[in-house]
């Protein structure tokens, strides 16, 4: 029989009780300690054992819990639980009081769908969350730019008007089925950095109405991705002007708009997601959203 050990702590506190709160049946409340026992059976360990060593190591387990929970707020989005005892109790967003008893905002209804679509978003799909998210942003004129040789961006929108007009985003998309590597992000932002000294760059101008700016422009660069990243890209994106955007964090914006069939209404309604300087698909999705 398997003995429990830190790893299982870690892969509980890290992973699994977080898919307990995100998906489909998410219930109101539970309790960490039970859950871990219980997760700690499914893997072969004989009950009582399983028992005691959730039990001696409750402590533990909410601390690294309570690291996650810091790590949903430092992203701005709303944490789906809420540890209320030493014990292991814990409420989650369904709760109808969670905002009461926890002091936090509460998820969108719908954002656990489409958080599930965003993640499930695989090479020009994904091109699609990120123009809506440039879109939801204010951008005006939006562009996919996703050819061989576009310099390390996959799509450009700007603002036109209002107090943030000017400001540009570029935007890197990059999809995985388990995780994208630092050396991706450098790579790729290497590219960008470059971009500014070859002929694309004057495409992208014209595209966008750069070049005819009177006030100057503002470039954000961004790296998206459908997952999450690993430490290791984000201690690199503080080191340099990179804003990282994953696929919970754009699930977010995006859940904040609308439910899932909306979006795939207008998904279907935007069509062919080719790249194209001529196609602007501020169009078609102000005429769903």
């Amino acid at each position: 029989m398997p003995l429990p050990s830190g790893n299982d702590v870690s892969e509980f506190s890290y992973r699994h009780i977080w898919d307990s709160v995100i998906g489909a049946n998410v219930p109101e409340r539970l309790n960490a300690r039970v859950e871990f026992a219980s997760f700690l059976k499914t893997r072969g360990c004989v009950a009582m054992v399983a028992d005691e060593y959730a039990e001696k190591n409750i402590d533990l387990i909410l601390t690294k819990i309570l690291i996650v929970c810091g790590e949903w707020e430092s992203l701005g989005i709303p944490c789906p639980l809420h540890v209320t005892d030493q014990h292991g109790a814990i409420v989650t967003w369904k709760h109808p009081k969670f905002g009461t008893i926890s002091g936090r905002a509460t998820l969108p209804q719908h954002y656990c769908d489409v958080w599930q679509w965003v993640r499930s978003c695989y090479e020009r799909e994904f091109l699609f969350c990120c123009a809506t998210y440039l879109f939801l942003l204010g951008c005006t004129r939006i562009f996919i730019t996703d050819t061989s040789g576009d310099a390390g961006l996959d799509l450009i929108g700007i603002h036109e008007k209002g107090p943030f007009k000017g400001v540009c985003f570029l935007v890197q998309a990059k999809t995985a089925q388990n995780e994208v590597s630092k050396e991706t992000l450098f790579s790729d932002y290497t590219k960008f950095l470059l971009l500014r000294h070859s002929l694309k760059w004057h495409d992208y101008q014209k595209a966008v109405g750069i070049d005819k700016a009177a006030d100057g422009i503002g470039l954000v660069y961004i790296f998206a991705s459908n997952l999450e990243f690993n430490p290791a890209i984000v201690e690199a994106a503080k080191n340099l002007p990179i804003v990282l955007r994953s696929g919970r964090h754009l699930a977010y914006t995006l859940s904040l708009k609308a439910d899932l069939n909306k979006w795939s209404t207008a998904r279907t309604h935007v069509g062919a997601l080719d790249a194209s300087l001529t196609r602007n698909l501020y169009v078609p999705l102000s005429q769903i959203l």
